[in-house]
């Protein structure tokens, strides 16, 4: 409790404020280009973040990563372990069936790969997995603008295209659950081209090579 609301008829309301160290949360950000791990504290404050790119990171860059970088991160970000909730993988879907320009030989392995038992062995809480832009979009919705737009349309652009509907507050995932996946919508003016060959940051690095830079 921080004091009461003054003004108003009756007895003073109370006015109450979360605590941040009560709880933390580890997130881990696995894409085609970087490896991410950061922390959070019980009001969505980020207390680390260490970053690491990659092109094309295997599953067996994965546990390295995180083995290497989840102490450092509890000690810059003041974690208590006996407080940590749980974990958040946020990952892009079919992330090794898509096929992108420059994807190396073996990547299919992500297909198969069991992210939570891998984790497991370093993490010992439990874990949520969720696709990348649908947990940027949720982010957004309770601790972006969301109070202000309840209703938005949140837009990924990184190695690959996506998108999260929010309507009220409320993440859509629509009837198979991937609502808002723009980027392998076709391109019209481009026979068998996606959306997402033209835009991400693929699509943006080969015209910059195209144009000399």
């Amino acid at each position: 409790m921080i004091g009461r609301k003054q003004g108003g008829h009756g007895q003073p309301a109370l006015q109450l404020e979360v605590q941040p160290d009560g709880a933390f949360a580890i997130g881990l950000n696995v894409d085609r280009d970087h490896l991410a791990l950061v922390t959070l504290d019980l009001a969505g404050v980020v207390r680390s973040r260490t970053t690491r790119e990659i092109a094309y990171p295997l599953p067996s860059d994965m546990v390295p990563f995180v083995r290497e970088e989840v102490e450092q991160a509890f000690i810059q970000g003041r974690i208590q372990r006996d407080r940590v909730l749980g974990i958040g993988v946020a990952i892009p879907d079919d992330l090794g069936r898509i096929e992108l320009p420059d994807r190396p030989a073996g990547y299919e392995a992500w297909t198969d790969a069991d992210i939570a038992a891998m984790v497991a062995r370093e993490l010992p809480w439990p874990l949520h997995c969720d696709n990348d832009a649908a947990a940027a979009a949720l982010g957004e919705a309770e601790y972006g603008t969301a109070f202000a737009n309840p209703s938005f349309f949140y837009l990924l652009i990184s190695a690959g295209l996506g998108g999260g509907v929010v309507i009220d507050r409320s993440y859509h995932r629509g009837s198979t659950a991937p609502s808002g996946e723009i980027g392998l919508m076709p391109d019209q003016p481009h026979p068998g081209a996606s959306v997402q060959d033209t835009v991400s940051l693929p699509a943006l690095l080969a015209r910059l090579r195209a144009a000399g830079q």
